[in-house]
């Protein structure tokens, strides 16, 4: 419909100039934030992929 179109272009828009405003302040950042903030993405991502290690452990241990 109509209505549901004008919503998504309206989100997809609105996810875009948001991105785009990140995008800008991080080019904008000094380098030691910029570097903190790859760290924690970093950081992040081994979590998460220890997590999914120790799920599929313990998936393969108990059956």
């Amino acid at each position: 419909s109509f209505f549901t179109r004008s919503l998504a272009t309206k989100f997809h828009s609105n996810v875009h100039c948001e991105s785009a405003e990140l995008h800008r302040r991080y080019e904008a950042a000094p380098e030691s934030t910029k570097t903190k903030a790859l760290q924690t993405v970093i950081e992040m991502k081994v979590a998460g992929n220890i997590d999914d290690f120790m799920d599929q452990f313990r998936r393969t241990t108990i059956t």
